[in-house]
């Protein structure tokens, strides 16, 4: 009787957990879509009264990192506006998509670990590559509000630590990128030798 219920429990919080991950999974794609296809971010700008020529999150976007001159140039270019709207997005959806993306990479990169039978240790150090992307990332916000908030003072030091925070963000998160790639290429060929189809 104990272990019946036991296995109805475990179902049901497993039930729970792939839904958990699927809604995590299609919210984070809309974010995805709101922010690179529909740009919501600059709409929300013009609300604001912004009207210059550089984008929301331009800084966020510059994979290879920016210099201290470059920070201050984007900052100055937005204007009073551009900052208030730059602090507002920060402040929300800068502030929820990270833990989306991040929570996502982490879940994913442990589903398909322990489909390939990785030991729990080297499993979660793994996946631990999409909650380090997301921690970067909130440190890269951080670093754009300090900015934002001390201007028009100028700190080199802020900016070079937000450029780094930019910089590893990305490293991070291609790197989770890469293992799922990886991980889910091995999962496939192994079951297309299971079936026959290949040798």
């Amino acid at each position: 009787m104990e272990i019946n219920v036991m296995t109805a429990e475990t179902s049901r919080a497993l039930h729970t957990s792939r839904n958990w991950y699927w809604y995590l999974t299609a919210t984070g794609a809309s974010f995805l879509i709101l922010l690179n296809v529909f740009k919501v971010q600059d709409s929300v700008a013009r609300a604001f009264g912004y009207s210059g020529s550089i984008p929301m999150f331009a800084l966020d976007e510059m994979i290879r990192g920016y210099t201290p001159a470059e920070a201050f140039r984007v900052m100055t270019e937005y204007g009073e506006a551009g900052r208030r709207a730059y602090t507002f997005l920060l402040l929300t959806s800068d502030l929820v998509f990270p833990f989306l993306y991040g929570s996502f990479l982490f879940l994913s990169i442990r589903r398909v670990t322990r489909r390939t039978g990785f030991p729990a240790r080297w499993s979660n150090g793994l996946a631990a590559c999409g909650i380090t992307a997301a921690c970067f990332d909130y440190l890269e916000n951080l670093a754009f509000l300090i900015l934002i908030n001390e201007y028009p003072s100028q700190s080199s030091i802020v900016a070079r630590l937000a450029s780094f925070f930019t910089v590893t963000k990305f490293l991070f998160s291609a790197a989770s990128l890469i293992i799922l790639a990886t991980l889910g290429i091995y999962i496939l060929g192994r079951s297309l030798r299971a079936t026959g189809i290949t040798k």
